[in-house]
């Protein structure tokens, strides 16, 4: 078939499949990200700092190990393409990894540590294998920017879903456990084991429902050239920027567990239940809500602005709604929740985007090289943004070890039936909502900066396109 005809034979099914993907592979990365943070320093008793410096220790080992991944993606040539066979051979690592970091096992102080620290840099780096081909696969199983912006649209939609279930249920799936057994830790691993199966069977089933239509032959190519020409690429290396700052963007998502769990512990209380279990959920609902939506409306959105202008406005509107939230404050549950909502609809449009601009440059890439580099491109990518936004990840664990955040001291005041926030802890709850609403601002304001310089608009990816096909 020619590459016309390939695209004449896209179906919705493949939409569907590359849903299915997200939403096993988004529940998998959800799982560990909602609860390995309160895991360390709720359940294994770390401090805060001790926990940031397992994460930020985890980042420099993403770094290293994603331009391994992509030389490999990129020497890769099977019947079944170029990223689609890691589909099927990265996922049992990825699943097994995970299920490992939550093994409620007990090997002294500095065992936990040596055991948590291990598990988790093998999780990193099977997620590094699975995620850098999944990524690569949209620009080959979508050669057209059109129907590759609305595929990934609705599959990131679609696939969203696979980080609410987790951010709905899996405080509440451990806690119940804990209640009945006595046991945090077999409660943490019985969620993480609930989320985690059946994401790998998601993955399995959409490895024969997904097709690669871009053929790239087998060619020698100078893997450090490529490296070192996405690096001279600079609008990839703006696309890069704005992806650094997305994390101190959703600065919210990243304490809302600390927030749910005592913000409302004086005013507010489910009986047998944890604050924890249930307002988690709650505003996760909100914001998961809020980000399908967004993403669901970016094809319609860019008939009526480019992808430059949605971009810059959304991020303004991420800026304006978090001073607001930071302002009014969160004294009234429902106000916040709504605030909630506006301060993470812009995020679904920067994550939909990004993913477009990135992919767009890998025809970029092949236009000034006349090389396809999906695993060079994705690695290089990747590299500079783990490196970069470990800052960003680790910055709440910091600032909660810089407040001095102990759980057990804070326990210890709600259950004498004193008001928390009235304590000498109360510092600390506020300290976290500053965090949640003016740092996220901030990042909304240094994600839009980099795109104000971006350069790479659609009239000169159509004539792009037009010279490659021209090419070959």
């Amino acid at each position: 078939m020619t590459l016309t005809e390939k695209l004449k034979s896209l179906k919705n099914n493949e939409v569907i499949a590359l849903s299915l993907l997200l939403f096993g592979q988004t529940m998998i990365t959800n799982t560990v990200s909602t609860g390995v943070n309160i895991l360390f320093t709720d359940v294994w008793k770390m401090t805060a700092w001790t926990t940031s410096f397992i994460l930020l220790a985890a980042k420099i080992v993403e770094a290293v190990a994603n331009p391994v991944a992509g030389y490999f993606v990129d020497r890769t040539h099977t019947k079944w393409g170029k990223c689609r066979p890691y589909i099927l051979f990265a996922t049992p690592p990825l699943v097994l990894t995970t299920i490992l970091m939550f093994l409620p096992v007990s090997f002294g102080q500095t065992g936990d540590i040596v055991f948590l620290v291990g598990a988790f840099m093998v999780y990193t780096i099977a997620n590094v294998l699975f995620y850098l081909p999944a990524s690569g696969l949209m620009p080959l199983v979508f050669p057209d920017t059109t129907e590759r912006t609305k595929a990934i649209s609705y599959s990131s939609t679609l696939g969203s879903m696979g980080s609410i279930l987790p951010s709905v249920l899996f405080f509440l799936i451990a806690d119940l456990v804990a209640h009945g057994t006595g046991n945090d830790k077999a409660g943490y691993f019985v969620s993480a084991i609930a989320f985690t199966l059946p994401s790998a069977l998601l993955l399995f089933l959409t490895f024969n429902k997904i097709k690669e239509k871009v053929t790239i032959p087998a060619q020698k190519q100078n893997y450090r050239e490529s490296i070192a020409f996405v690096f001279k690429n600079k609008p990839l290396i703006l696309i890069m920027i704005s992806t650094i700052m997305m994390p101190l963007a959703n600065m919210t998502g990243s304490f809302i567990g600390y927030f749910s769990k005592w913000a409302y512990v004086d005013t507010i209380n489910f009986g047998g239940v944890s604050n924890l279990a249930v307002l988690f959920p709650a505003l996760s609902i909100l914001s998961g809500l809020a980000y399908m939506l967004s993403m669901t409306l970016v094809p319609w959105l860019l008939k009526k602005m480019s992808k430059k202008q949605l971009f810059i406005l959304s991020s303004l509107l991420g800026l304006v709604a978090n001073v607001a939230a930071w302002f009014i404050g969160f004294d009234n549950i429902f106000i916040f929740a709504a605030f909630r909502f506006f301060t993470n609809f812009p995020v679904g449009i920067a994550s939909v985007l990004l993913t477009s601009f990135t992919t767009e440059n890998i025809e970029f890439t092949q236009w000034k090289t006349g090389k396809r580099t999906e695993g060079a491109t994705f690695a290089a990518k990747n590299m500079i943004c783990s490196i970069f936004s470990a800052g960003t990840m680790v910055l709440p664990l910091m600032i909660l070890g810089a407040m001095h955040y102990n759980p057990d001291a804070m326990q210890a005041v709600v259950d004498s039936g004193a008001p928390l926030l009235s304590s000498e802890f109360g510092g600390i709850v506020k300290g976290i909502f500053f965090a949640m609403t003016v740092l996220s601002a901030v990042g909304y304001l240094l994600q839009l900066l980099p795109m104000l310089f971006y350069k790479f608009n659609d009239k000169e990816y159509a004539e792009a396109m037009e010279e490659i096909r021209a090419r070959q």
